[in-house]
């Protein structure tokens, strides 16, 4: 009789996977927050610019003091940057329950429209002459009550 592998299961795709299944570069990030799923998706989605130690400081840094226009590198203090973004550069992709999905054309063609909707987005993956930048956040419940908040950056 000869020797039986299991292959462990594969993970469950998330909705940036799906939204982002092929990239050139990525870059991830996880971390262990005491406290619910629930709770720690609403403060992604609630958190301000002044709620953040040296966003502004930072962001101010990397615009080199210039002032432009509203931006997440130039954020109102009293909106959510998810707000922000997504009414400058980035369009929703997925929201919720447990993941949010954002992003943007970093490089389109000259006099080319936006994308107004995931599905034009997803589309131009496919189209040359694009660059396109995804990010995701998503929780993931843990036995003891606390949650794993991870992200992930694609290009």
């Amino acid at each position: 009789m000869g020797l039986v592998t299991l292959a462990a299961a594969p993970a469950l795709a998330s909705e940036l996977d799906r939204v982002t299944p092929a990239f050139q570069f990525s870059e991830r990030h996880s971390t262990t927050v005491r406290a619910a799923p629930d709770r720690v998706y609403r403060a992604i989605r609630d958190v301000t610019a002044s709620e953040i130690l040296f966003f502004r400081s930072l962001t101010w840094l990397r615009r080199l003091g210039r002032p432009g226009p509203e931006s997440v590198l130039n954020a109102p203090a009293d909106q959510t940057l998810l707000e922000v973004a997504t009414r400058t550069t980035f369009l929703a992709l997925v929201d919720g329950p447990r993941e949010l999905v954002v992003g943007t054309v970093v490089i389109a063609p000259p006099n080319t429209a936006r994308p107004s909707t995931p599905a034009e987005f997803v589309a131009l993956s496919t189209r040359a002459g694009y660059a396109l930048a995804t990010m995701n956040f998503a929780t993931h419940p843990r036995a003891d009550g606390t949650c794993t908040v991870s992200t992930e950056t694609r290009v």
